[in-house]
């Protein structure tokens, strides 16, 4: 199958940028060292990070990618201390760099639902929304491809289940259906066109928009 490489990836890391576990342990390995080098100089200097920061790396190591966000998901406390505007914080500035740097492509995880408990239909809602919002606002944009990566099945298929929610009869799989009867993971909307790509242990949610 062929793989994915993408200008960007977005770590979902926390406050001190530790990389040893999840997505982040497997780009240092992935990566090399000097991931996790210039992590710990840069919290040596600067400090430990908020929620809602991201971080950009000067370059991605032996990644085959040209840079990593360090984005600081919100840890999510029932909803009370504004966890759904800090995780649009996180998305919107990683839109934002890519159009900086003038970038093209850019995958990212279903940052905050895992470990921090943020409610994963929301998480895409909220992902999803930014994306089109940003692809509105610039639509002359080097960026044209978000890329979702999720790396277990529940997520995907929460992910594609919250796509029909959003779009509903705009949505249509391969064979025209409705993507929220159909289990296919393939639909487009208008403009939009979205895919579920197995990646041997990797299950990626395309993002494809003009």
């Amino acid at each position: 199958k062929k793989k994915h490489t993408k200008d960007v990836i977005v770590n979902a890391a926390n406050k001190h940028l530790d990389h040893s576990a999840g997505l982040a342990g497997a780009m240092v390995r992935e990566g090399g060292k000097s991931v996790q080098d210039w992590s710990d100089i840069y919290i040596n200097t600067y400090g430990k990070l908020q929620e809602g920061d991201v971080v950009v790396a000067p370059d991605a190591g032996k990644m085959k990618c040209k840079r990593i966000f360090h984005a600081v998901g919100p840890i999510y406390r029932k909803g009370h201390t504004g966890e759904a505007d800090t995780l649009r914080k996180c998305i919107h500035t990683c839109l934002t760099n890519l159009h900086n740097l003038k970038l093209a492509s850019i995958s990212i995880p279903a940052i905050s639902s895992g470990i921090f408990n943020f409610p994963k239909p929301l998480c895409c809602r909220i992902i999803v929304d930014e994306t089109v919002k940003f692809a509105k606002k610039f639509p002359k944009s080097t960026v044209n491809k978000v890329c979702l990566t999720n790396f277990d099945n529940e997520t995907v298929e929460i992910f594609t289940k919250e796509f029909g929610k959003l779009f509903g009869k705009d949505a249509k799989d391969a064979d025209g259906n409705s993507s929220a009867e159909s289990t296919s993971k393939s639909f487009k909307v208008p403009t939009y066109k979205f895919d579920i790509v197995q990646q041997k242990s990797e299950q990626t949610i395309l993002v494809n928009y003009i």
